[in-house]
């Protein structure tokens, strides 16, 4: 329901939500007339979450009337996506630790020109316990490199997708640092600054 009418919604860069279900995934909202390329990072783009990616089974159990739909179109609200950053104007590359209780994905609060930007690194705890749920900046938007020459997590597409978890409690990506492509470690938990 969260999804936007009367433009063209593109998902991208799916994560398994930690069931068996639900999905994660990052959603570039274009507009129906000249949307541009959705590869181009500047577009509004949201993450959102379905918890049943499995739609038939519900429509199933709809059916048969094992599970009431309020909607009248077969789907019911649990198999709907819903939006995980409304408040984001880009938040993508969704990545799930291991032990499915820290989600961690790139952002950025405010809309920007360029076709790419230094981001923020946002986590949010998993499952989400409110709508929507509260994420915490572990990197914010650098304006200049700091003094051992980090200058914040940055790139396109292929800079940006590097974030990995290393572990259920680290984070890995590379960024470019210095003119140069850095590859660089933090504690999800924010106890320490990245390092490369």
């Amino acid at each position: 329901d969260d999804l936007p009418r009367g433009g063209v919604a593109v998902g991208s860069h799916i994560a398994f939500d930690g069931t068996d279900d639900g999905v994660i995934f990052a959603c570039h909202l274009l507009p129906a007339h000249y949307p541009g390329l959705s590869a181009c990072l500047n577009r509004p783009t949201r993450l959102y979450h379905k918890p049943r990616l499995w739609e038939g089974r519900e429509r199933d159990k709809a059916a048969s009337g094992t599970n009431k739909d309020s909607t009248g179109d077969g789907a019911t609200s649990s198999s709907r996506a819903t939006c995980l950053t409304p408040d984001l104007y880009f938040a993508h590359f969704p990545r799930l630790n291991d032990r499915a209780d820290t989600l961690a994905f790139a952002s950025r609060p405010d809309e920007f020109a360029g076709h790419s930007t230094v981001v923020e690194l946002r986590t949010m705890a998993w499952p989400p316990r409110a709508a929507p749920p509260p994420s915490r900046v572990l990197i914010p938007a650098h304006g200049a490199p700091t003094a051992d020459g980090f200058g914040g997590l940055c790139g396109f597409h292929d800079d940006l997708a590097s974030l990995r978890w290393l572990d259920d409690v680290t984070l890995i990506f590379h960024t470019i640092s210095a003119a140069a492509k850095m590859t660089y470690t933090v504690p999800a938990d924010g106890s320490a600054p990245p390092t490369a």
